[in-house]
């Protein structure tokens, strides 16, 4: 993604993790990013196995070191659905990388 399109404050980039998880998946898909919604299936996007996996390291790599570390079990991946899982399963490995 080009430099141009990231919003950084102070503190480093400041995007939560939906809006870069939904600038990822429009970038991935070819998708315009307003058309993408929480409730929209991988399956209907074309995201699993290695696209999926991509897409994960793909926005870990944009939140930089807030997601130092980050791991995501890959059962939590087996469960979901729609961006809004992925979502959730993202902040909530981030959460517990907060934690720590």
């Amino acid at each position: 993604m080009p430099a141009e399109t990231h919003v950084r404050g102070r503190g480093g980039d400041t995007r939560s993790v939906a809006e870069v998880v939904f600038e990822v998946v429009a970038e991935v898909t070819g998708r315009p990013l307003s058309d993408l919604s929480g409730d929209d299936t991988l399956a209907d996007l074309g995201i699993s196995g290695l696209v999926l996996l991509d897409v994960i390291e793909t926005v870990g790599e944009e939140l930089g070191e807030r997601t130092v570390g980050l791991d995501v079990e890959d059962d939590r991946l087996d469960g979901i659905s729609t961006l809004g899982e992925l979502i959730d399963v993202l902040d909530e490995g981030l959460e517990d990388r907060r934690g720590e």
